[in-house]
């Protein structure tokens, strides 16, 4: 039997009978609506709230599955669906133990706005967390809470590729029909994405077909700090890195699904 599907199983059956007392398991001062839940998959949630204080108290609660060493953006920003409000605070716990331990929270967004976004890496274990949605102090606020599940991340030094068409770095990565796929090498916009000079990525489907250019002839992230592309089909697409023209550069292309 495949033990890691069997793990699966067993903790979706046993979230879903015990969603409805879910908030019975947090202490009394604690207690907060269990708005939904998911296995790992590109998901979105809303809520409306207030007097959370920091998102401690009165939080719409949100449970899901996160692999094991994945990266995860997690916000009300930055991430296709994303949408805030108000002053926004995100808080992530990890279920794991039996009992929720707080692993991140954010309360700015990476440009350093009211919006929030959680950057965070799991585990070797991954598995159940809960994301906890509430507003900056006592005030008023409301958003939708989505989730950019990190493909992967690859490097790559480079010079003369003459817009990545020779001497260029091939990666692959599977996504499912209708995931929004995300990629770049801004750091400010994509966690774990880094670049030195100015990098070029071409994104092709199955067929070979170029489907999406990323370009940072502009060095900073302004011009275009991510690139995204809907999966037309389930399969592997290709990302193609080199540079602008025949110039140097060095990257780390971060890949999303979102």
């Amino acid at each position: 039997m495949n033990t890691r599907w069997f793990e699966r199983v067993l903790w979706a059956l046993t979230m879903t009978l015990s969603a409805g007392c879910a908030a019975e398991a947090l202490s009394e001062e604690e207690q907060s609506e269990v708005v939904g839940e998911a296995e790992e998959a590109i998901s979105v949630f809303s809520f409306s709230r207030s007097a959370t204080n920091n998102a401690t108290v009165n939080t719409a609660n949100f449970n899901l599955n996160i692999n094991p060493n994945r990266r995860v953006m997690i916000g009300t920003t930055g991430i296709v669906g994303a949408s805030s409000s108000g002053d926004t605070f995100l808080r992530l716990f990890d279920l794991s133990s039996g009992s929720p331990v707080q692993v991140a929270s954010a309360n700015d967004g990476p440009s350093g706005s009211i919006s929030a976004q959680i950057r965070y890496t799991t585990s070797s274990t991954g598995w159940p967390f809960q994301i906890r949605a509430g507003c900056d102090g006592f005030s008023s606020c409301s958003g939708t809470v989505a989730i950019a599940h990190g493909k992967g991340t690859f490097s790559y030094s480079r010079s003369s590729t003459n817009y990545a068409t020779t001497n260029y770095v091939d990666q692959a990565y599977f996504f499912n029909a209708g995931e929004t796929i995300s990629f770049g090498t801004c750091a400010a916009v994509l966690y774990g994405a880094s670049r030195s000079g100015m990098s070029y990525i071409r994104l092709f489907d199955r067929n070979g077909v170029q489907v999406a250019v990323d370009s940072a002839e502009i060095i900073g992230c302004s011009e275009m700090p991510k690139t995204t592309h809907v999966a037309a089909l389930s399969d592997y697409y290709t990302f193609r890195a080199g540079c602008v023209g025949n110039t140097s550069c060095t990257a780390t292309v971060a890949v999303y699904a979102e």
